[in-house]
């Protein structure tokens, strides 16, 4: 499992509606480009209306390191990539991710994906198709235009990651073959456990998401954020930026489902 107001967008990503080779202009509007990518699934105004907040759905690879992704989530990961670009071009200059508070290039477990993410030496722009940390590839794309910070609140994201462990290591156990049947189930049990306390946690998480994101922005002076968050962590994030009168835009993936 890997601060003053003016917008927020929020983007959630799937399919794109738009030929790849299609320019992005800093001549369309948001909402027009929103559903040029893909799909906007939400629109709020704010009553601090020069702040907005652009908020993408996430999804992305479980497993860490240099690998292959599926077709769904290359196409998923270009429209993010496309979709920032854009956004650079109209000043949206903060980027909140899923990660503990603070700039992404302190952060000791992102150090690693920006290590992995050079060793390939790969042009950044290609690397849709790969399970590399995407906000990391980021933050390398447009080192002068876009902060990258981590948003999460630090105990809540480290008990997960563990948690998440858990549940990975007892599902591997429950498909062992070797195993009696007594104990693939009570690894089967382990894993339901794992996902229960994590579910316990979904509300929580994407609300000190949002939170950590605003004050992210009033502290750096900065009325456009951009926040990508995992879908499940969405519709709480949205309920602590209508409680702050932040206005956003949702936009999803059209491939986002399939």
């Amino acid at each position: 499992m890997l601060r003053s107001l003016t917008s927020l967008i929020f983007i959630v990503s799937s399919m794109a509606c738009v030929s790849p080779l299609e320019p992005l202009t800093q001549d369309r509007g948001i909402p027009e480009t929103l559903k040029m990518l893909g799909i906007q699934r939400d629109h709020e105004e704010g009553s601090e209306t020069a702040a907005h907040v652009v908020v993408i759905k996430d999804r992305h690879s479980a497993r860490p390191g240099f690998h292959r992704v599926r077709p769904q989530l290359r196409n998923i990961q270009r429209d993010h990539r496309r979709l920032i670009a854009y956004l650079v071009t109209r000043s949206y200059g903060i980027l909140g991710c899923e990660q503990p508070v603070g700039l992404l290039f302190e952060n000791e477990s992102a150090a690693k994906e920006f290590r992995i993410i050079k060793r390939h030496m790969r042009p950044l722009a290609e690397l849709d198709e790969y399970g590399v940390f995407q906000p990391a590839r980021f933050a390398m794309m447009w080192p002068e235009s876009l902060a990258v910070h981590g948003v999460e609140d630090e105990e809540l994201y480290e008990l997960d990651r563990n948690t998440w462990e858990t549940y990975v290591k007892a599902m591997a156990l429950a498909r062992r073959k070797n195993r009696s049947m007594s104990q693939r189930n009570e690894s089967l049990k382990t894993a339901a456990r794992a996902l229960g306390l994590m579910d316990k946690n979904v509300h929580a998480r994407g609300e000190a998401a949002a939170r950590n994101l605003v004050a992210l922005m009033q502290e750096m002076g900065s009325p456009r954020g951009i926040l990508l968050l995992g879908g499940a962590h969405i519709p709480a994030a949205l309920t602590e930026l209508r409680r702050h009168s932040i206005a956003f835009d949702v936009f999803e993936s059209t491939h986002y489902k399939n």
